[in-house]
């Protein structure tokens, strides 16, 4: 099993780069200030039918890109910024803060010396995820999230988090498995983002709450030990009609909804130990307390067991 395939480019000239990078991103033209000055060095990697990339730009540049058809740009700055001017709107972003360009809008940037991760996903796949949080039908518009939102924090965190994990030379292969579960978790946060700034509706809500209080409550319940009674009595609905809204809008059930997102975040803690935990510390904390159970949910959601998942991080012996 070999790493995933991507796209290395290091550069002291703006027209290597530019012949390199119209191949795999919208047709764009860039100036730099001073040619003999640029510097580039680009890393593109697949994840799943979306790619992740890290640029680093060692010169102020300007680019008008005539914008993708079907794709999702998402410019995520480490270090520098970045002004876009897309359909009469002017967006900018600096680190930690996180820039959205719509489908089919030609715009332009302008960046300081930059290092910038960005995100391409298809748009389709946006949309179906909006539709599953209850907003069908929803158009995506061009738009930034400054610091200190939780957007731009939560997006840039699992930013940073893609960029350790593809860049890590030191672990074993990541599996196609993988990268498709790392691209439904960019899918989500990224739908998530963009539904928080949607209007509410009727339709998005169960009893009196919103879908995002429903999953707000969701979440900070993943540790603590709660039933689908305590959801309906936090809805304000009986039983019954709790578990009906939850099939309209999550298609789930609220128990399997709630082990779902426990095991994922079981998951991250026993990726983010790097072998350092053991599953016994770990699966407690999620309120798994019966471990062969929580290895015969685990390997049906994640295509392997938690043993395999610690496995990746134990080195040969020399």
């Amino acid at each position: 099993m070999t790493r995933p395939r991507r796209t290395a480019l290091s550069t002291g000239t703006l027209e290597e780069a530019q012949r390199v990078t119209s191949r795999i991103w919208s047709r764009h033209r860039s100036t730099v200030p001073d040619p003999a000055a640029f510097r580039s060095d680009i890393a593109r990697f697949p994840l799943g039918r979306s790619h992740f990339a890290l640029v680093d730009c060692r010169s102020a540049i300007s680019v008008d890109v005539d914008g993708s058809a079907d794709r999702v740009f998402a410019y995520l700055p480490i270090e520098g910024s970045v002004e876009f001017s897309a359909a009469q709107e002017c967006l900018s972003a600096g680190p930690g803060e996180v820039a959205l360009l719509a489908p089919g809008i030609p715009y332009r940037f302008e960046a300081t010396p930059v290092r910038c991760m960005v995100i391409e996903v298809r748009a389709d796949r946006i949309l179906e995820e909006l539709k599953i949080k209850g907003f069908p039908g929803t158009t995506i518009v061009s738009r930034a999230w400054p610091q200190p939102s939780p957007e731009a924090t939560g997006l840039s965190s699992l930013g940073r988090f893609l960029l350790s994990e593809l860049q890590d030379d030191s672990r074993p292969p990541l599996s196609a498995r993988y990268l498709r579960r790392m691209e439904a978790l960019l899918l989500t946060a990224l739908a998530r983002a963009i539904a928080g700034s949607l209007p509410k509706s009727p339709d998005t809500m169960i009893g009196r709450r919103s879908l995002e209080e429903v999953d707000a409550w969701l979440q900070e319940h993943i540790p603590l030990p709660c039933t689908a009674a305590d959801l309906a009595a936090f809805t304000g609905l009986s039983l019954r009609s709790m578990q009906r809204g939850f099939l309209r809008h999550f298609h789930s059930t609220p128990t399997a909804y709630l082990q779902a997102l426990r095991l994922d975040a079981a998951r991250a803690a026993l990726l983010a130990g790097r072998g350092r935990v053991s599953i016994t510390e770990v699966a407690p904390d999620f309120q798994f307390h019966h471990l062969g159970r929580f290895a015969s949910a685990y390997r049906t959601r994640f295509g392997e067991s938690p043993s395999e998942t610690l496995a990746a991080f134990r080195r040969p012996k020399p």
